[in-house]
């Protein structure tokens, strides 16, 4: 339920204020601390009221009346910060002269908090009228509308043949993992388990494997059993004892029928299908009744939650289907509106791929629609209408696609619902960087302190859960798999749009000129091509996101206009979020130092600007982003930033830190960055000392230098050994004479440590293996300059996947990898190699390699022998080689050919060929 998703962000946020802002509430933190606590108690009740408010419009305006006040008294607080904190930075004069309106508006809050709590005694009281009861103690089951959601869901093994199309591979796959015979693993009992979102068609895909002839001919017994959110133990297993037992005694215990189930399936090779599976306590309470008689039975899952796959069957990978493609999509279309292919008019085509378009490849959103034009006559007219409001007919039809990803939705922990809504903001089909949706979400404060772990841990661990629920898709991975960006399939956008405005979450502006009405109080606004936005609505206004096209330049600089006038009426004082990436060259006013609330400030690949001197006043600044700009930032604000978590500057010479400045308010003498986890492009050189400002940021997890690194190694090398946390690390000697690397480096102690990059000149040679971090996984070594082969001591590192030797990195003529070494090599790169003519890979030297790449190594005279023995390769990429080396591999006659024939993917300047 969106609402009680956010009262609860709100509770957890008024809590927050109350410790950290304790002395700018004297008067009212005994009555904030009184509502807090009585919001808190409410939202045990919002998740029943939400089940009524369908069919009760005062239940409904009930909720929206708890959702008001908690907003009313989260602006009350942030404002009365504000006020105090502005006092302090007034002149005597003006102090003095400011008095009476001080006191005024201090008065004015406390009658306006006193209101809300005699609201909120109301609105408590209320419930009992509305009959709504606490769910959390009653345990009562889900509204009526659900339940009947379910029920229409509930499947059975009958199959229609009508809506399959596109699976193929995926049925081959799954029937061979479930009849395949492999007398060390497959004869005993396994799960193979299909996820995937809402509407994919899971069970579409088990009822056809389920069905087949491999899989009727191959098990004796076979049950197909539909779990569902609302399920019981006892239940499921009473409906699997009727089917395969036809019945068992009424007065069972769920141990006893599990013991009966497991003694009657011993003797059988089986097939248990479990449709619908929302959680692994569902698994844990039936799998004792499914023995394992090692002949091969198995049982064959469908769920949205990946966890549940995992934990029932560690040792098998789940099958995850992919939606459809744009042609199969097409093809499932036709055949569900009943047109043939080659008969489809032109002008009924172009409209219809526009509606296939706008599923997504979901073929429940596909199925629906064209069962709906099936019903319709085949004109122009239908179509565009349909094209016109595809997304409120997914919602209207009989069986909407939009509720059944609901439930998806009604499945999500509280902590999660109002992260999953805050793709809301983002436009349709983007590519959500990681790095930026988990200090977004932080500055929102909406990832709950869990313990003694860092926030971008919990936040990261939350993206983590969205993907394996299937509610968001992983977009890319980084090179050590973790998840670099993500995106949401646009009808869930659609639902996260939704609960959004219920809960008045946040406002979308897709059009230039579009307004606001004025009565809507707008907390998070994304813009799209203008900055428009009604003066009466911003005054509450905690977020604003720009997305407009790459490096979209808006005439006029309206940025300036819009923030300093939003300023200086009092309109921005409570923003949390200012969010510009792509916008080109904003100019940023003198006045952005009074929004003392600010925590997220994203000005990435906006070229040229300035940020304000004022910066400094942003006491709750969490993260600054300049990366990829011309912007130059002074240092001086920077070191008095102290809740400063994240630091993206560019990496050049205007990217200095320089010794902090004094600080009488500081017990040290001297202001430090101990929060900061991210400093990625600073420059060090030797009017940079890092003993004394940078090395007090202990707690760095990655870190990005360059500049004259080597005229400060001795301090730098002994910072890396203080940085415990530390996991991303790239220096890079791009100044200083001989553009050289610090001597002295280790890394040993650096034991989070998996990705190195290092960019300059070895002042000796390769440090020994044991400097290197114990669990490297990614290497990547510039401009080097080795003379000896760097090979004999990098196979030696044990983690290591990924190795890049690029421009310079060795100088020369031949490398060796020898046998045995490394063992967990997954990618290597070799680019810009000029000295190197023979590389050598003897037999047994990198067994798991997957992917190899030459640039540019112009001398190298062929590919090594040794590479027809690496059977795990499966891409090899050639760019930028001369012919004579592309001509010994490529052509059929190549007499290099047979060395590389058992790759699937090779491309040669950019041409593959199988």
């Amino acid at each position: 339920m969106a609402v009680e998703a956010v009262v609860s962000v709100l509770v957890e946020k008024l809590a927050a204020l109350l410790i950290e802002e304790g002395k700018f509430l004297d008067e009212v933190r005994d009555q904030v601390d009184w509502i807090r606590a009585e919001l808190q108690g409410m939202t045990c009740f919002l998740r029943d009221a939400d089940d009524k408010q369908e069919g009760d419009a005062r239940v409904k305006n009930w909720i929206a009346e708890i959702r008001d006040a908690a907003y009313d008294v989260e602006d009350i607080v942030d404002t009365l910060i504000l006020r105090k904190e502005q006092k302090k930075n007034e002149n005597t004069i003006k102090r003095y002269m400011s008095i009476f309106g001080d006191l005024k508006f201090r008065y004015e809050a406390i009658d306006d908090i006193g209101r809300i709590r005699t609201k909120l005694r109301e609105i408590s009281e209320r419930r009992s009228t509305y009959g709504i009861k606490n769910l959390a103690v009653t345990g009562e089951a889900s509204s009526y509308a659900v339940k009947r959601l379910r029920e229409r869901r509930r499947s059975s093994p009958h199959f229609d043949e009508s809506d399959v199309i596109g699976v193929e591979d995926d049925l081959e796959t799954l029937k061979s993992r479930l009849v395949d015979d492999d007398p060390e693993n497959d004869l005993k009992r396994r799960v193979v388990s299909i996820v995937g979102m809402g509407g994919l068609g899971k069970t579409t895909l088990a009822k056809k494997v389920y069905n087949s002839k491999e899989v009727t001919d191959r098990f004796q017994c076979r049950l197909w059993i539909y779990v569902s959110q609302s399920y019981s133990a006892k239940g499921l297993l009473d409906e699997i004892g009727k089917k395969v037992m036809k019945k068992l005694e009424d007065d069972l215990t769920p141990g006893q029928m599990e013991e009966r189930l497991s003694f009657y399936l011993e003797m059988e090779r089986y097939l248990i299908v479990m449709d619908d599976v929302w959680d692994v306590d569902a698994w844990n309470s039936v799998k004792a009744a499914f023995p394992d008689s090692r002949n091969g039975s198995r049982v064959l899952l469908t769920t949205r939650n990946r966890e549940v796959a995992l934990q029932a069957d560690l040792r098998s990978a789940p099958h995850e289907p992919k939606l459809l493609s744009d042609e199969n999509s097409w093809v499932l279309f036709l055949k569900k509106v009943g047109i043939d292919q080659n008969e489809c008019p032109p002008c009924l085509e172009e409209l219809g791929k526009q509606i296939v378009k706008k599923c997504g490849g979901l073929p429940l959103a596909i199925v629906l629609l064209g069962g709906l034009l099936s019903r319709k006559e085949a004109s122009y007219s239908a179509w565009s209408r349909l094209l016109e409001r595809v997304s409120w007919q997914l919602e209207q039809d009989e069986t909407p696609c939009s509720k059944i990803l609901a439930l998806s939705y009604i499945d999500l922990p509280h902590y999660l619902k109002p992260c999953f809504i805050y793709f809301g903001l983002f436009p349709e089909d983007y590519e959500i960087y990681t790095r930026r949706l988990i200090a977004l979400w932080i500055a929102e404060g909406l990832v709950q302190h869990r313990d003694n772990e860092p926030l971008e841990d919990v936040a990261e661990d939350y993206i983590d859960e969205l993907i394996d629920r299937s509610m968001i898709q992983v977009a890319r991975r980084r090179l050590d798999d973790k998840i670099k960006t993500c995106r949401m399939h646009d009808l869930l956008r659609d639902l996260a749009l939704k609960k959004a405005k219920e809960a008045n979450f946040l406002h979308i502006s897709e059009n230039v000129g579009s307004t606001l009405t004025y009565e809507l109080k707008i907390r998070r606004y994304a813009a799209r091509k203008n900055f428009d936005i009604c003066p009466s609505s911003i005054y509450c206004l905690r977020s604003y996101l720009f997305f407009g096209s790459k490096r979209q330049y808006v005439s006029g600089n309206p940025v300036w206009k819009f923030l300093d006038s939003g300023i200086q009426n009092k309109g921005f004082g409570l923003l949390r979020v200012l969010d510009l990436e792509d916008l080109f060259k904003p100019v940023l006013p003198e006045a952005l130092g009074q929004l003392i609330h600010l925590r997220y400030i994203g000005l990435r690949r906006t070229g040229s600007g300035s940020v304000p001197s004022s910066l400094g006043n942003l006491r709750n600044l969490q993260t600054l982003d300049v990366k990829y700009t011309q912007i130059t930032v002074s240092d001086r604000p920077i070191w008095q930033l102290q809740q400063l978590r994240h630091l993206y500057i560019n990496g050049d010479i205007r990217s200095k830190i320089m010794h902090p400045p004094v600080s009488h308010s500081c017990r040290c003498g001297s202001l430090s960055l101990k929060n900061l986890r991210t400093l990625s492009g600073v420059f060090i050189d030797a009017e940079t000392p890092v003993k004394g400002g940078l090395d007090n940021s202990v707690h760095l997890r990655e870190l990005k230098a360059c500049g004259d690194l080597a005229s400060q190694g001795e301090s730098l090398s002994d910072w890396l050994v203080r940085l415990d946390g530390l996991r991303v690390l790239k220096l890079e000697a791009s100044a200083g004479e001989g553009k050289s690397l610090p001597k002295m480096m280790r890394f040993s102690t650096n034991r989070h440590l998996y990705r190195l990059d290092l960019y300059g000149k070895f002042p000796e040679k390769l440090f020994d293996v044991h400097k290197f971090p114990p669990n490297l996984i990614i290497l990547t070594l510039f401009g080097c300059e080795l003379e000896e082969d760097p090979f004999p001591t990098l196979e030696k590192l044990q983690n290591l996947k990924t190795l890049k030797l690029l421009s310079k990195s060795c100088i020369r003529k031949e490398l060796v990898c020898s046998s045995g070494g490394f063992q967990r090599l997954q990618v290597l790169k070799l680019a810009g190699l000029h000295e190197l003519e023979n590389w050598k890979v003897e037999e047994g030297a990198m067994r798991g390699l997957k992917m190899l790449e030459f640039s540019n190594c112009k001398r190298l005279k062929m590919v090594p022998d040794g590479l027809r023995h690496i059977t795990t390769l499966q891409e090899l990429k050639v760019f930028g080689m001369l012919e004579r080396f592309t001509t010994r591999i490529q052509r059929s006659d190549g007499v290099d050919r047979y060395k590389i024939m058992h790759i699937p993917s090779i491309d040669i300047k950019g041409r593959s060929f199988p």
